[in-house]
């Protein structure tokens, strides 16, 4: 879960605990309990500028939560930007794949990934995306963050395959060079070089 809304969810009920309607009814009794006016008077004073803090908090609490959900919620402009812009994108990624492929096969397997992709129409269509949205599903978390990992990782990925294919010429080069200092007149050559 995420950590702000863990402590959103702590100092939810930090304030629950101390508005509720026993603790302060007891508060109250305590208070009444005193012969003295003026004390009365301050402590209820007191208690009254407790239970604004905690409606303060309360409404920042509910206000960080509202922020949290429109953050995780996508709007209609974009559930139909994603709907009318991925398929057609996917499609053109793969007849450009298509068009490039040399083996026949493949080829084949390609054009009918193409011609299978109108039946995801109906699931990429605005109604689906925000059905999903109302049963809880968040695009950014379930899709949005999966694929950014992906990417970093294929681009990690790449920058270790260089890295070990640097290493293991460097490590080739310091072979040879050891093979050049065992033979006199390799050594010879190479110094003249």
């Amino acid at each position: 879960m995420d950590p702000h809304l863990i402590d959103l969810s702590t100092r939810l009920a930090e304030v629950a605990v101390r508005s509720t309607a026993t603790s302060i009814g007891a508060k109250i009794k305590a208070v009444k309990s005193s012969r003295d006016d003026k004390k009365i008077i301050a402590e209820m004073n007191d208690l009254i500028y407790e239970l604004l803090e905690d409606k303060q908090e309360l409404e920042s609490i509910a206000k960080a939560y509202q922020e949290e959900f429109v953050a995780q919620k996508l709007s209609d402009e974009d559930l139909e930007f994603i709907s009318n812009t991925v398929l057609p994108m996917l499609k053109q990624f793969l007849q450009e794949i298509a068009r490039t492929q040399d083996d026949e096969n493949e080829k084949q397997k390609t054009i009918k990934l193409i011609e299978s992709l109108d039946a995801f129409k109906s699931l990429l269509s605005i109604q689906t995306l925000n059905v999903l949205q109302l049963i809880g599903f968040n695009f950014k978390q379930g899709i949005g963050e999966p694929l950014t990992d992906l990417l970093k990782n294929i681009i990690n990925g790449s920058n270790k395959n260089r890295l070990q294919k640097y290493n293991e010429l460097a490590l080739e080069r310091e072979l040879e060079i050891l093979k050049i200092v065992q033979d006199e007149e390799a050594f010879d050559r190479f110094r003249n070089m």
